[in-house]
């Protein structure tokens, strides 16, 4: 997922990241166990999925408990491609890039077929040509 900082989603990522790993680490660090917070350290790091669906008001983003929703009017035009970055090791899945009428595009990376399914949804609903 490609957002900039101006997304909400994105802010609430970074809070969770800020105010759950670390301070926690640092209180087993004070209190003396930092070999059990450094074990602690990963659960908390939890790479929670994003999770993507296409409902009635528009296309709904879940991270963990946040959420995030672009309504149909927010969405210009959708296109799918191909992951294009170099550096990445192991399969390469497709891109979803949702152009949106304002703010940042959004880039959702994943699985060909869902984010195809996916896309061909999101295009009925804006009314975008296949």
């Amino acid at each position: 997922m490609d957002f900039t900082l101006s997304s909400a989603l994105v802010r609430k990522r970074a809070l969770y990241f800020l105010l759950l790993p670390l301070p926690a680490l640092a209180l087993f660090i004070h209190f003396g166990h930092a070999v059990l917070g450094l074990l602690v350290f990963p659960c908390t790091c939890w790479p929670f999925p994003l999770r993507c669906r296409v409902e009635d008001e528009g296309v709904v983003l879940r991270w963990f408990v946040f959420k995030e929703r672009l309504n149909w009017q927010d969405i210009r035009s959708v296109e799918l491609g191909e992951d294009s970055r170099r550096g990445v090791i192991g399969k390469r899945g497709g891109v979803l890039t949702i152009q949106r009428q304002r703010g940042p595009r959004m880039s959702l990376r994943g699985d060909t077929a869902a984010l195809s399914e996916l896309a061909k949804q999101i295009g009925r609903q804006i009314g975008q040509p296949p």
